[in-house]
């Protein structure tokens, strides 16, 4: 099993494909020998699948396929992993993150200077901010854990401690906000997670935190010199420039036109009393076949905030079973008990989903990753289940 997660965690970077087909075996296997568990998070995430399938089956039966993927490799969360082989899994998982960051960074520059596209394994800049994202994480854990085993600052320290600081930067690079914004909020949990448990004093704490708004201020600079968005934004602010639709949409990338778009259609939802509808949504990338006023057509979401879009695709069960799965992640983490000093890099089981839960609130839920993300959450339940 431990062979296992090691496999679907490297090969969700390296080959999405090759990542995809272990989800499927792992899924085949998990019903076949029912080696099956629950979780804090299965009752809403079943929601979440099935809203998905159903909806998408009645609604757009073309996308069918899609909607399996979308939705029932989400179902491998159900895995039943032991705490002896969690343990193993994640006492190794920091360091695979930490390889992989060192790994892409040689791919990240060849593709800038060559083909000048900010990609790394596969995916592009979206997927670069979302890796590297996790490995920051990877490497702070780390880091935290070599100062405290040590009780100062080792060389060790230094290594992860530098590198985590170049993959924070390349995350900024990357202009990815949803991301900056993860790593903000994320950061935040993480260090009031660790002063609750005592393993951070009072005074770093609150140095930590001031560090924190000054980097945050420090990266909003920077945005607003290098990003029209954020050159709109502060100009709108500063009354240069009036808020109207054109402006909303720099800012907010054409999303506005989209949530504008998606609103209507949750009013001719309500209007046309189509109620099924507004229960389980009109299936996934349903923008493919729903109307667009104001958004390019070829859109297949109504990607704008989470509310709109997945009220759209999965309804008020589907938007709902997300929101509960957002409360009951962050529920878990905040929850944990530390009982050593070895367990704070296990913290990192939990990370990716929480990233993703932030970084998603301007997108929608569903991400090709996601199967993961639940099943390293699964695997820190484990580990923590009777700290």
């Amino acid at each position: 099993m431990s062979f296992y997660l090691t496999l679907l965690l490297l090969t969700s970077f390296v080959s999405i494909s090759v990542y995809e087909g272990l989800i499927i075996l792992g899924l085949v296997g998990l019903f076949l020998f029912r080696k099956i568990s629950k979780g804090v998070l299965l009752f809403p995430l079943l929601g979440f699948v099935g809203t998905t399938v159903f909806s998408t089956a009645l609604f757009f039966p073309q996308m069918i396929i899609k909607s399996f993927g979308e939705g029932l490799f989400q179902l491998i969360y159900m895995l039943k992993i032991s705490k002896k082989i969690a343990k193993n899994f994640l006492s190794k998982v920091p360091y695979i993150f930490c390889f992989l960051g060192i790994f892409g960074i040689p791919f990240l520059l060849y593709n800038e200077i060559k083909f000048d596209s900010y990609k790394v394994f596969w995916g592009g800049v979206f997927e670069v901010a979302q890796f590297y994202t996790v490995f920051f994480f990877s490497t702070f854990l780390i880091t935290l854990y070599e100062i405290k085993k040590s009780k100062k600052f080792t060389l060790k320290a230094f290594i992860f401690s530098t590198l985590s600081i170049i993959f924070l930067l390349i995350v900024i690079f990357s202009h990815r906000r949803s991301y900056i914004l993860a790593i903000i909020v994320i950061l935040l949990v993480v260090l009031l997670s660790l002063w609750k448990n005592k393993f951070i004093s009072s005074k770093s704490f609150f140095s930590a935190l001031f560090i924190t708004f000054i980097g945050t201020f420090s990266v909003y600079t920077y945005m607003s010199v290098k990003d029209i968005r954020f050159k709109v934004l502060n100009d709108v602010l500063l009354g240069k420039r009036k808020l109207n639709s054109q402006t909303m949409n720099i800012i907010s990338s054409t999303r506005y036109n989209l949530m504008l778009d998606g609103i209507k259609i949750i009013t001719e939802d309500f209007k046309e009393s189509r109620f099924l509808n507004l229960l389980i949504g009109h299936g996934i990338r349903s923008g493919l076949y729903l109307p667009h006023e104001r958004s390019p057509r070829s859109k297949e979401r109504y990607e704008s905030v989470i509310f709109i879009s997945e009220l759209i695709e999965r309804g008020v069960l589907g938007l709902m079973s997300i929101m509960f799965i957002y409360l009951f992640a962050f529920k878990k983490f905040l929850s944990i008990k530390l009982s050593n000093v070895e367990e704070v890099v296990y913290l990192i089981a939990f990370i990716p989903l929480l990233i993703h839960l932030i970084a998603s609130i301007f997108t929608f839920f569903w991400d090709a990753l996601l199967p993961l993300y639940l099943v390293m959450f699964k695997v820190g339940e484990e580990v923590f289940k009777k700290n």
